[in-house]
């Protein structure tokens, strides 16, 4: 996924490597995954949505994806269902890489 903040990572959050359960429990908490370095951190974070943007944004992305393999996962979180564990190779298949670009906005490697 692009990463908002440009800068050099200095670190990792190895207990979700060993736990990844922690992600959905504490997402927020000890479910963070990387520290950043920036030297441009005010410039970087000035254009963050955040707020009624970033939910805008996440709501508009959702709906964006959620139709493209419904029949694949069923009902999950947002849809009152149950966490699915690896919900990106279940949506993906073999368009993962068009998934990648168009939804996490990368390269689609």
């Amino acid at each position: 996924m692009l990463s908002p903040v440009d800068g050099e990572v200095v670190a990792v959050n190895q207990e979700v490597l060993r736990s990844p359960g922690i992600l959905s429990r504490d997402p927020y908490g000890a479910g963070w995954l990387l520290k950043v370095k920036s030297d441009r951190l005010a410039a970087d974070t000035r254009n963050l949505l955040s707020g009624k943007m970033a939910r805008t944004w996440m709501e508009t992305s959702l709906e964006n994806l959620h139709p493209t393999r419904q029949d694949a996962v069923g009902p999950v979180m947002q849809d009152g269902g149950l966490p699915v564990e690896g919900i990106a190779r279940a949506l993906g298949g073999d368009r993962w890489a068009e998934l990648a670009k168009t939804h996490l906005l990368t390269d689609g490697g």
